[in-house]
C-alpha cells in the first residue's frame, strides 16, 4: 500500500490544533510533518498552502483550506437492522467508527447476542464497529452475563429505567447490581435515563381525558422524569463506586445534576445527541410532527441552547447521533394515538456535519467539537488511541472538512436507504471533502471511491 500524505490542512490533534501533513502507512498514521504551533489564525481558519508536491512512491490528499479531523467515533447508535446501509451512511458522513447497541432476541443471553452480533452482522459493516450490550430482559441479567460481554470486549452494558410497556425497564435492584457488576468487570454501565412508572401513568391520565394526538407524546414525559432518574443513576452509582454514561441528556436539570456530581470527584459522562441540538419541542405543534418523535422527546429551545453551553463549558463528554436504523413501533396495526406512534431517529450520516456546522455557527472551537465527535467516545469505551486522534500509531481514520461550503440536506445526499428524515431541508456550513478509512481514500467528494479495508470488531481495552 502506498504512502498517503494529506496535505496542506489544519490538523486537529488532541495538543492543539497544527498546520501539518499527516503521514500514512499502512492501516496506521505514521506522524506528522512540518507541523507548527497552535495560532491565533489557525484556530480561526485554515490556512492556504502552498501547492502540495506529490512525492515519488506517495500518494497526496489537497487539503488547503480545510480541517483535518479524526474519524467520527459515534458512541449511540442502532444499526442492526440494516448494518450495511447504516454504515454506509455513517461513513459518508464522516463517521469511521461506530458503537452499536445489540438487538437481542427473546430468551439470548447478553453473552450469546454479542457473539452472535459480532460474528453475523459486524463483517456486513462497511465502518468499524465496537458493541454495546443491551438489556431488554432486566429481571434475567445475571452477573455471569455481565463478566462474559466483558471478556468478549464489549464496550459498555445499557440499561432503562423506562418502557415498562416494553418489559425492558430496570428496577433499582437490577440498576444496583449492574452498576456493581458492571465495575468489578471493568465495564462501563450506560443507562437511559427517564422514570417509566411516572410516564405511564403520565399516559394513562392524557388517555383518559381523550389527549391523544401526537403533541401530547411530549407532555408524557417532562424533562422532570428525567431528571429523577439522573439523580436516583448518579445516587446508587456512587453508592457502588460504578462509573456510569448517562445517555441522551437532554433537560438543564439534569446536567446541573451530572456537574455536580462530577465537581464532587464522582466518574460520570453526560452525552448528548444530535436531534437534542438542532431540533425544539416547537416540531410537536406541526402537521408532520410523527417524523420528530424521539424519546426523551425534543424539549424547549431554551433547554437546548442549555445542552450548547454545558458543551462549550466541558460538561458534556461526547455526542451521539441515537441512529435508528427501524423505529421503534409500539403496535403492528396502524397508530390511533401517540402511544402507538413509531418513535426513533435515524442521523449517523448528519452528526459530524450538523454538528461542526452549528458548532461553529456558536463559536465553539473546531478543538472542542472533535473531542466530542471523536476523542471523548474514543476514550470512555476503551478505544483510544487507536481510535479518536491524529498520532503516530493511531489507525489512520480521518475527515477532510471544508468549512467554507454551503449547503442544504437533501433525501439524494443520505446514503441510510431509509427515507423522510427529519434534517431534511436543513442547511448546512461546511462540507465533508474527503473520508479515510484504515489507510485508504473511500469517500471523495460525496462520491465512493473505493470499499476500504474490512470492517473490524473492536473489543474495549479494559481498566
Amino acid at each position: 500500500m502506498a504512502e498517503i500524505v494529506v496535505t496542506g490542512g489544519s490538523v486537529v490533534t488532541s495538543d492543539g490544533l497544527v498546520q501539518a501533513d499527516v503521514v500514512i502507512s499502512g492501516r496506521r498514521i505514521e506522524g506528522l510533518r512540518g507541523a507548527g504551533l497552535p495560532s491565533a489564525r489557525a484556530a480561526s481558519a485554515p490556512a492556504a498552502s502552498a501547492h502540495p508536491v506529490r512525492r515519488h512512491g506517495s500518494r497526496a490528499i489537497d487539503a488547503r483550506g480545510c480541517y483535518v479531523l479524526p474519524g467520527g467515533v459515534d458512541p449511540h447508535t442502532h444499526l442492526m437492522p440494516d448494518i450495511g446501509a447504516a454504515t454506509r451512511a455513517a461513513l459518508h458522513g464522516g463517521t469511521t467508527t461506530a458503537l452499536s447497541f445489540t438487538s437481542p432476541r427473546p430468551g439470548e443471553s447478553l453473552r450469546d447476542a454479542v457473539r452472535r452480533t459480532r460474528d453475523e452482522l459486524v463483517p456486513k459493516a462497511e465502518i468499524d464497529v465496537a458493541l454495546h450490550a443491551s438489556v431488554w430482559e432486566p429481571e434475567q441479567l445475571r452477573r455471569d452475563d455481565i463478566e462474559a460481554v466483558a471478556e468478549l470486549g464489549a464496550t459498555g452494558v445499557k440499561l432503562f429505567l423506562a418502557f415498562p410497556e416494553l418489559r425492558m425497564m430496570a428496577s433499582d435492584r437490577v440498576l444496583y447490581e449492574t452498576l456493581r457488576d458492571c465495575a468489578a468487570a471493568r465495564i462501563v454501565t450506560l443507562v437511559h435515563c427517564e422514570n417509566g412508572g411516572v410516564i405511564e401513568a403520565r399516559i394513562a391520565a392524557l388517555r383518559k381525558r381523550g389527549f391523544v394526538e401526537t403533541h401530547w407524546f411530549s407532555e408524557a414525559r417532562p424533562a422532570c422524569t428525567e431528571h429523577e432518574a439522573v439523580v436516583r443513576t448518579l445516587a446508587i452509582a456512587n453508592m457502588v463506586g460504578a462509573p456510569v454514561y448517562l445517555v441522551h441528556q437532554s433537560a438543564t436539570a439534569s446536567l446541573q445534576a451530572l456537574t455536580g456530581a462530577k465537581t464532587s470527584g464522582q466518574l460520570a459522562w453526560g452525552e448528548a445527541c444530535t436531534h437534542h441540538l438542532m431540533f425544539t419541542d416547537e416540531r410537536y405543534r406541526q402537521a408532520d410532527a410523527e417524523r420528530f418523535l424521539v424519546v426523551p422527546p425534543l424539549r424547549g429551545a431554551q433547554e437546548r441552547d442549555r445542552l450548547w453551553a454545558a458543551i462549550a463549558q466541558g460538561q458534556i463528554e461526547a455526542i451521539g447521533s441515537d441512529h435508528a436504523q427501524g423505529r421503534t413501533r409500539p403496535v403492528d396495526h396502524a397508530p390511533r394515538n401517540f402511544t402507538e406512534q413509531p418513535y426513533g431517529i435515524s442521523g449517523i450520516e448528519v452528526r459530524v456535519p450538523l454538528v461542526l456546522s452549528e458548532g461553529h455557527r456558536r463559536g465553539v472551537p473546531i478543538q472542542r467539537l472533535a473531542e466530542l465527535l471523536a476523542t471523548g467516545p474514543a476514550r470512555i469505551f476503551g478505544l483510544y488511541p487507536r481510535k479518536g486522534t491524529i498520532a503516530a500509531g493511531s489507525d489512520a481514520d480521518l475527515v477532510v472538512w471544508d468549512p467554507a461550503e454551503s449547503w442544504t440536506i437533501r433525501e439524494a445526499d443520505l446514503h441510510d436507504e431509509l427515507t423522510d428524515s427529519p434534517y431534511l431541508g436543513l442547511p448546512v456550513q461546511g462540507r465533508v471533502r474527503s473520508v479515510i478509512r484504515g489507510g485508504e481514500l473511500v469517500v471523495d467528494r460525496d462520491r465512493r471511491v473505493a470499499a476500504g479495508p474490512p470492517p473490524r470488531f473492536l473489543g474495549a481495552r479494559r481498566g
